[in-house]
């Protein structure tokens, strides 16, 4: 099916805004990021006579983009988080509104300390989602990992589920009241299977690829204190790069098991630095944060499996999209 004219809907404090909304809207901005990069929306009003009602801090945007041909996706919701700012000149008067992600306010930065004994992460990821009121969806392979003993000390949920995320090669995010926490990389969240996008260089209207954006590492070594032999030893394990030096991570694990997740979550990540992208075409309303993306049509080096890192939607005249591109799990070949 054709898709000819894109549409916005736009809620606020949960009315649905008016005709003269969308008479006096320029631009609308939307941006879906992974992990705890809050989520944007950015608006901007056309503000002759300065008719525009300014919505208050805290208000509730809610967005929804498409085609009238095919519907309508949400793409998040938003608290207004500063003031609406004023601009003019001899184009005219303009009214500019921002939003952050809700999910990512709130008690969620409020500072806490605690520990946790004898359990497994996913039991540590659902006392803190519902600690804070959210549904909590981990990967199986991440649920599982036995933690014998974990503190957190003066920091936030979200400091919090980051640092465990980079320990354990995941993603700690909130999006629609549910806390994730999922594997990176792999085209899924929290057990839903994201759409695949399959995109020809004859569908983008602009594409940039850094095929190598960072030194390769073969190997990552985490080091662990073995208290039987009063000896430091080494877990290694591969990157999937087929040169280069091991990368010997700092810090000592408290056991071999968490120096093998360790070294395995920094090999993931120095395999998907590997080569990033950014590509724009026209609207597409399904594409979001972590789905995967195949491309066809560029160089050999460039074409195939892809991890959409950030998804940037934009209403100008004509509604396009960005996806900034990163390697999968595994790094590309």
């Amino acid at each position: 099916m054709p898709r000819d004219i894109p549409k916005i809907e736009v809620s606020v404090n949960g009315k649905p805004a008016h005709a003269a909304f969308y008479e006096r809207l320029k631009s609308a901005r939307m941006r879906d990021a992974k992990g705890t990069e809050s989520d944007e929306v950015e608006l901007v009003f056309d503000d002759a006579n300065n008719e525009i009602e300014e919505p208050e801090e805290g208000s509730v945007i809610e967005v929804a983009i498409g085609y009238e041909e095919d519907g309508m996706v949400k793409r998040g919701t938003y608290l207004v988080d500063k003031p609406a700012s004023p601009s003019g000149g001899p184009g005219g008067e303009f009214l500019r509104v921002h939003g952050r992600a809700a999910d990512m306010s709130g008690d969620l930065k409020e500072m806490a300390s605690e520990h946790f004994e004898d359990t497994t992460l996913g039991d540590v990821m659902q006392t803190i989602g519902t600690r804070h009121g959210l549904a909590v969806k981990v990967s199986p392979s991440l649920a599982s990992i036995p933690v014998p003993y974990l503190a957190r000390f003066n920091q936030s949920t979200l400091g919090f589920g980051s640092d465990l995320a980079k320990r354990y090669g995941g993603i700690f995010t909130v999006k629609d009241k549910t806390l994730l926490f999922v594997e990176e990389g792999t085209g899924s969240a929290g057990g839903l299977v994201l759409p695949r996008l399959e995109i020809d260089k004859s569908d983008c209207e602009t594409w940039e690829f850094n095929p190598e954006s960072r030194p390769r590492h073969e190997t990552v070594k985490a080091p662990w204190f073995d208290r039987t032999t009063g000896r430091m030893r080494y877990e290694e394990e591969p990157t999937g790069m087929e040169r280069g030096p091991a990368k010997v991570l700092r810090h000592p694990c408290p056991d071999q098991a968490m120096a093998r997740r360790m070294a395995k979550s920094e090999g993931d990540r120095l395999a998907k630095a590997t080569a990033t992208g950014r590509i724009t075409l026209a609207g597409m309303p399904e594409a979001a944060a972590e789905c995967e993306v195949v491309l066809s049509g560029f160089r050999p080096s460039i074409n195939g499996l892809w991890i959409a890192a950030a998804v940037e939607d934009v209403v100008e005249g004509k509604y396009m999209t960005s996806i900034e591109l990163e390697a999968p799990k595994g790094g590309r070949k």
